[in-house]
C-alpha cells in the first residue's frame, strides 16, 4: 500500500479519497467485515484500512484475532470479526489527543475511556498516516 507524501511538517497528507470498488486495499479485510460492511459503504464510505497488529478476543478457536482500523469521513471505525464480532464508531473529535508511542509500536486513542480498543499496535508510517486523520480540525473528505 502506497501512502501519501508527506507535508513538509513531516505528516502526512489526510487520504481524501475513498477506495473504490476494485480498490486492493480491500484484500486486506477478511471477506466476512467485507460482506458485513458491504450495505452501509455507498451512504459512509471508508478512506483508507490500517489492518493493525494488535489483536482482540473475539471467541475464535485459534486465538485473538487482527484489529482493522477503518477511517471513515468523520470517525474512526475498529473491527475485529469471530464468533463474538465486535465494531466499536470513535468520531475523530473524541480522538484529537492521539498519539504514536514510539516505545510501544501504537498509536494511543486519547481521550476514548469507553472504548474496547485504546490503542493500535503498527508501524510509525501507519501510526503518522492515522495521526493525519485524528488530528484533523475540519474533515477533508470527498
Amino acid at each position: 500500500m502506497t501512502l501519501p507524501a508527506a507535508e513538509p511538517t513531516g505528516r502526512p497528507s489526510p487520504i481524501t479519497r475513498p477506495l473504490g470498488a476494485g480498490d486492493p486495499a480491500w484484500e486486506a479485510l477478511p471477506e466476512a467485515i467485507r460482506q458485513h460492511l458491504g450495505p452501509e459503504l455507498d451512504e459512509d464510505p471508508v478512506f483508507w484500512i490500517l489492518p493493525t497488529r494488535s489483536r482482540a478476543d473475539v471467541g475464535g478457536w485459534t486465538g485473538p484475532r487482527r484489529i482493522f482500523a477503518l477511517v471513515r469521513r468523520d470517525r474512526l471505525s475498529i473491527l475485529a470479526w469471530g464468533p463474538r464480532p465486535f465494531q466499536t464508531d470513535l468520531p475523530f473529535e473524541d480522538l484529537r489527543d492521539s498519539l504514536f508511542n514510539h516505545v510501544t509500536g501504537a498509536v494511543d486513542l486519547a481521550p476514548a475511556p469507553d472504548s474496547p480498543v485504546t490503542e493500535l499496535r503498527c508501524a510509525p508510517p501507519e501510526g503518522a498516516q492515522l495521526l493525519a486523520h485524528l488530528h484533523l480540525e475540519e474533515p477533508v473528505h470527498a
